[in-house]
């Protein structure tokens, strides 16, 4: 193995993450036993772009540094559906869909192409793949249908925000992968100064 896995990631508050979790939970008990396993509370985020392995840490940093947007408060981001990989008749992956609520709905994927840019910078590949917000939610050992219905009576979260975009490692152990934050990015400026009279 060619160490841990690099990747962009927007963090979760814990509420949002205990309801989502609970959602996966849910889902999974939908399915037939043993065949999906709900990504826990912890492990729950927003990939913006994967790097994948043998990443250079601090050209990553510093390529996202670089790339990133300055500081414009608060994004806000609400789960929209719940939806899967690659279709709900054969879901592979169980998500909830998510977008960016507010004007000027454009930062998320301002965000997203800043990620692109720093793996650009760095000597990867682009992402084939459009970019598509999600929170993954489950994970099936095989292809198997997910009832609409079960679906979209899920109880999702509200909006909520997010301040901050971390750069993960993703080790996989037998339990699972572990995540470790290698650097924060603000999004949301420091407080200003007060006026001087």
């Amino acid at each position: 193995m060619s160490g841990p896995r690099l990747f962009a990631a927007l963090p979760l508050p814990d509420d949002v993450r205990e309801r989502l979790a609970a959602v996966g939970r849910e889902l999974a008990g939908a399915l037939p036993a043993g065949r999906a396993r709900a990504v826990p509370p912890a492990n729950l985020h927003l990939t913006l772009r994967f790097f994948g392995s043998g990443v250079p840490v601090e050209a990553m940093k510093a390529g996202l540094e670089r790339a990133l947007p300055s500081p414009a408060g608060p994004l806000h981001v609400t789960p929209r559906a719940v939806s899967a990989f690659p279709s709900l008749r054969r879901a592979r992956t169980v998500i909830a869909a998510c977008e960016e609520s507010g004007p000027p709905r454009s930062r998320l994927a301002a965000l997203q192409q800043a990620a692109e840019r720093a793996a650009a910078g760095v000597g990867l590949p682009a992402e084939p793949r459009p970019f598509r917000p999600h929170v993954t939610l489950l994970r099936l050992r095989r292809p198997a249908p997910l009832s609409s219905g079960a679906a979209s009576r899920c109880r999702l979260p509200e909006t909520f925000p997010v301040t901050r975009l971390e750069l993960l490692a993703s080790t996989l152990t037998p339990a699972g992968a572990e995540y470790r934050v290698l650097a924060e990015f603000p999004l949301a400026a420091s407080a200003e100064a007060p006026p001087t009279c």
